[in-house]
C-alpha cells in the first residue's frame, strides 16, 4: 500500500478532501448567483422602429425650436382608421424609461441617441408602436403655418411667452406667435395648434401633404412610406386630443 494512505497521512487527506468540498460548494454558490443575475437582467425587448402597413400609424411629432437644440415640445400622433380619427397626446419629456439597459428621461434619452432612441423610448413609456418621428422648428412651423389661414387660441388664462402675450379666452395668432405658443411651456394653447394644424393638412390631397412634410420638416420616413400607409390616413375625418 503506498504510503499515501498509511495512518499517518490520514489527516493530511481528510484536510485535502474538506477543502475540496468547502471550494466546490463555494463554486456552486457562485454559479448560482451569476445565473441568478443573468435571469433577472432586464432584456431589452423594444420593438425597433418599423416602417410599413399596420392596423394604425403611428407618429412622434418632436419640435425643437432650433434642430440642434433640445426638443421642447413632443406630441403622439396616432392615425387610427377604425373609428376615423387622429388622436393627439402630449408627452412629458420627464417622464423615464429604459432603452437597451439605459434607463433616463425621454429628453435625456433623446440627448443620448437623437429623435430615434426618443422613439425607443416613447414606445415603452406610452405602450404603441411607433412608425417613425417628424422633427419640426420654428422656421418649419412658420412655414406650415402660412399655409392657412389666422389659427384662433382658446386660453383658460393668460400666457406670456416671452416674446408675446396671449389674453385669456379667444384670441388670434399668426404664424410667429403659433410658433411661439407651441413652444412655450403653456400645453392647452400648443395642443389647440397641433389640432388646427393637422386637421388643415388633412384636408389637403397626399402630394400636396407630402411635399409640405419634406419641405418644412426633416423626418425618417419617406414617400414610399407615406404611399404604403395612404390606405390609413385617408378615413381619418377628426382630430381628438387625448389625456392632459
Amino acid at each position: 500500500m503506498s504510503d499515501f494512505f498509511k495512518k499517518g497521512y490520514r489527516p493530511f487527506w481528510t484536510a485535502f478532501l474538506l477543502s475540496l468540498l468547502v471550494l466546490g460548494s463555494a463554486l456552486a454558490v457562485c454559479c448560482s448567483m451569476v445565473f441568478s443575475v443573468m435571469e433577472e437582467q432586464p432584456v431589452d425587448t423594444s420593438p425597433s422602429i418599423p416602417v410599413g402597413v399596420g392596423e394604425d400609424f403611428n407618429l412622434l411629432l418632436i419640435g425643437c425650436r432650433e434642430k440642434n437644440q433640445d426638443p421642447q415640445r413632443v406630441v403622439l400622433i396616432r392615425f387610427d382608421p377604425l373609428d376615423s380619427q387622429a388622436h393627439i397626446q402630449n408627452v412629458d419629456l420627464t417622464q423615464t424609461a429604459t432603452v437597451k439597459l439605459h434607463t433616463d428621461t425621454l429628453l435625456g434619452q433623446y440627448r443620448y441617441g437623437g429623435p430615434d432612441q426618443l422613439v425607443q423610448a416613447s414606445q415603452r413609456l406610452l405602450g404603441v408602436t411607433l412608425d417613425g418621428w417628424v422633427r419640426l422648428d420654428e422656421t418649419g412651423l412658420c412655414k406650415i403655418a402660412q399655409q392657412f389661414p389666422l389659427a384662433e387660441i382658446s386660453l383658460a388664462q393668460e400666457v406670456i411667452t416671452g416674446r408675446y402675450r396671449f389674453p385669456a379666452g379667444l384670441s388670434v395668432a399668426d404664424a410667429p406667435r403659433q410658433a411661439d405658443l407651441f413652444f412655450s411651456s403653456e400645453t392647452g394653447g400648443a395642443m389647440q395648434l397641433v389640432k388646427i394644424q393637422l386637421e388643415q393638412v388633412l384636408q389637403m390631397d397626399s402630394e400636396e401633404a407630402s411635399q409640405l412634410l419634406f419641405s418644412c420638416t426633416d423626418t425618417n420616413l419617406s414617400a414610399y412610406d407615406l404611399e404604403q400607409n395612404r390606405s390609413l390616413l385617408a378615413p381619418i375625418t377628426q382630430v381628438v386630443q387625448d389625456g392632459g
